[in-house]
């Protein structure tokens, strides 16, 4: 036990954990060590950064802020090497400059400063041992969708996987200029995520979809508990604040609404995303009140919130936006109260600004699409979706999107008590909390787009969680100290209760709800979240009359209430989980949908949901038994199954995401392209052989379901065949 009170310990835990669970999830055991090694090699940067940034140490903030700086320089070093032809071995400069940093700093004598984190205090083991517990469960569960390999089909994989899985290679092979799903185009997208795991794949030779289904939700989990308990260490002494956050980030949702949990798996650019926004909160925050820092600090963390502006707007465009209205937010507010770190923050504003804009113009602006979203629009409202509407019509969508703000705000009840406390109503912590909350609930009024318009309160949900469960934590101590113990007791653990009771009557509604349930049908979902909100004040009023509670009754009543409320959240992850209700919508209307249509019309209409083991078997005889810059076509052109799978560019595929997220100017040239690649496979037409030859591709992918062909010679010739697929190499001496 002695040895997990020690950062050594603690590291060697967690690589040992990470090992296990990497082969215990179908990884072999020699491409696990790679992995791990290679996520270790990336982090070195982050932690000498950071390291070199502040002085008081905990082993917590060093294992978080290591993760999230070290993978952001990796990406962005990676991505420039690769841009100047150099080569893939850009991902580990960031770590080799570090370690010459280090030999040099030793060379001189640079004395070596005594770290604060000799040992893991109780609330960080605490925190740490609940994140382990919490997190192994939840990557377990979310595994049950994504096997790496089985017999005959599969199709549990999330729609968007083999589109995520694909532009992971893409970035990693064939760069930010080039797309995987079309010769000659490029991709308009925020997939810096991606890139990071296509350079991991790539450098540890892992096997398509590890890094997006095992490490990265690994490496998330891992991160976002580490920095949420640093910083909720830093809120506040109250040893189980820390857990309580990782509850509340990990298994915490919504109440009485789904689409609530914030490391959302099936995104991997969301998870990655809420790994930085942490990170981005907890550097402005020790920058603005400028404690535990060394000197001179100001250029290098000028450049940390500039870096991670960017990795955020480039990561997820929702994401990137929280953070910078959240800190402009917190810059005026602190400029109307004359704060004192009201300067610092304009800085720090002001550097996450101009990452984030430099992110989007570079990566994200000028797609043929521009996303969907709609400004005040009444139409395709998350509310409608999830059936939270009182009353059809105007009226009730508007009434539903309140409904919906508060199901979405229960989990940041904390934050007033922190608002409401003088010792913390000035703090920059505070002002930052209330910039994300303020972001968040203004875009869930003004956006529309289905579910994607709560993207951005979930992403803010993060760091609200941390703020929400210090201020829980303020709250349940001023009225209750603890005599002896650590634990809450007496009337914080009855209101705990409560809140559980409230969030599973809350639930019950929702599934009540949900059997054709919408705004055009009576539904009792919208009930939930309001009965959750008038139980806690009327519970806490009860309960604050209790004896042995501190403080005014209105004060207890205040405290109680946070209380309740933050519990209600804590298993909201678990509404809706195994249904499938949300989005099921029997009855259309103009008065809250638009008609979905495609982008493109495109040849193939055939989406892919499923895929089978021996199509996973021709494409791994296609990675090895092909150069690496083998360009495939196929009939499978709508969906992006082929370069998933190949990790080889295609002529013409994914058209589904190729055409919204490419240049307008590529819309034309895919079609052909498409139109190309049909006309082969079904017609064995000499100009679409000449095209293709012209084209440079070398072999073609087949599904023998969409052509009668079975005979393509003298033109091309069968290398390979299973039951479900044919590779063809096209014949150079014909072209």
């Amino acid at each position: 036990m002695t040895l997990l009170r020690r950062p050594a310990g603690v590291i060697a835990v967690i690589v040992l954990v990470s090992l296990v669970f990497l082969v215990l999830s179908e990884v072999g055991a020699l491409e696990s060590a790679r992995i791990v090694l290679v996520v270790g090699i990336e982090s070195l940067a982050g932690y000498a950064v950071w390291s070199s940034l502040v002085r008081r140490r905990a082993i917590a903030a060093d294992i978080g802020m290591a993760l999230a700086l070290g993978l952001a320089f990796s990406t962005i070093s990676a991505l420039l090497v690769q841009l100047a032809g150099l080569g893939s071995w850009g991902w580990a400069l960031p770590a080799v400059l570090a370690a010459g940093w280090w030999v040099i700093r030793r060379l001189r004598g640079a004395s070596r400063r005594p770290s604060a984190a000799a040992r893991v205090d109780r609330s960080t083991g605490v925190g740490l041992a609940t994140a382990l517990v919490l997190g192994l469960g939840g990557l377990a569960f979310n595994l049950r969708n994504y096997p790496l390999a089985w017999d005959g089909s599969w199709g549990r994989y999330h729609n968007d996987m083999l589109f995520f899985e694909a532009l992971s290679t893409s970035l990693a092979d064939l760069g930010p200029l080039h797309s995987i799903f079309m010769s000659g185009g490029v991709i308009r997208y925020h997939w810096l995520v991606y890139a990071w795991s296509g350079e991991l794949t790539q450098a540890a030779g892992a096997s398509p979809f590890v890094v997006l289904t095992r490490v990265l939700p690994l490496v998330t989990v891992l991160a976002t508990s580490t920095l949420a308990i640093a910083w909720a260490r830093r809120l506040t002494r109250v040893v189980w604040v820390p857990a309580l956050a990782v509850v509340l980030i990990l298994i915490g949702g919504y109440v009485g609404a789904t689409y609530g949990t914030i490391l959302n798996f099936d995104s991997p650019s969301q998870a990655m995303t809420v790994v930085w926004l942490l990170a981005l909160a907890l550097v402005v925050t020790l920058w603005c009140r400028r404690t535990a820092l060394r000197a001179p600090a100001t250029a290098a963390f000028v450049l940390v919130l500039v870096v991670l502006g960017f990795m955020l707007a480039g990561g997820k465009v929702s994401s990137g936006a929280v953070a910078v209205g959240a800190t402009v937010f917190a810059a005026l507010a602190g400029l109307v109260l004359r704060a004192p770190w009201w300067r610092r923050a304009m800085l720090a504003a002001a550097a996450v600004t101009v990452g984030a804009a430099a992110a989007f113009v570079l990566i994200v602006s000028g797609s043929a699409d521009p996303g969907g979203l709609k400004l005040f629009s009444p139409l395709d409202r998350a509310s409608s979706v999830q059936a939270l509407n009182p009353i059809a019509g105007h009226l009730g969508i508007a009434l539903g999107t309140g409904v919906l703000i508060i199901a979405i705000a229960v989990r940041w009840a904390g934050l007033v008590w922190l608002g409401a406390a003088p010792s913390t109503r000035r703090s920059v912590d505070t002002w930052l909390g209330f910039g994300f909350a303020a972001v968040s609930v203004a875009t869930v009024v003004a956006i529309s787009g289905g579910l994607n318009d709560t993207w951005f309160a979930l992403a803010a949900s993060a760091p609200l969680a941390v703020l929400s469960a210090a201020g829980v934590g303020r709250a349940a101590t001023a009225v209750h100290p603890p005599s002896g113990g650590w634990l809450p007791r007496g009337p914080v653990l009855a209101a705990l209760a409560v809140g559980l009771a409230l969030s599973a009557l809350a639930t019950v509604l929702w599934l009540t709800g949900g059997s054709g349930g919408n705004v055009f049908v009576s539904s009792p979902r919208w009930l939930g979240p309001v009965l959750a909100v008038v139980g806690a004040i009327v519970v806490a009023a009860l309960l604050a009359r209790m004896r042995g509670l501190q403080g005014t009754f209105r004060v207890r009543w205040l405290a109680l209430a946070i209380v309740i409320l933050v519990g209600a959240s804590t298993v909201g992850r678990f509404t809706g989980v195994g249904t499938d209700l949300v989005g099921r919508q029997p009855g259309r209307s103009d008065d809250a949908f638009t008609p979905k249509v495609p982008f493109v019309t495109s040849y193939d209409t055939q989406a892919i949901t499923s895929w089978t083991s021996d199509q996973v078997a021709a494409a791994a005889w296609l990675r090895a038994n092909t150069p690496q810059d083998a360009l495939v076509a196929t009939n499978i052109t709508l969906s992006p199954l082929v370069p998933a799978l190949t990790q080889r560019p295609t002529y013409a595929s994914g058209i589904t995401y190729q055409a919204p997220y490419g240049l307008p100017r590529n819309l034309g040239p895919l079609l052909t392209q498409e139109w190309v690649s049909w006309w082969f496979l079904q017609d064995l037409a000499p100009k679409a052989h000449e095209l293709l030859c012209s084209a440079g591709v070398d072999y073609l992918w087949v599904d023998p379901t969409r052509t009668k062909r079975r005979d393509w010679s003298p033109y091309a010739t069968i290398v390979h065949q299973t039951p479900d697929t044919i590779i063809l190499r096209l014949d150079p001496s014909r072209c």
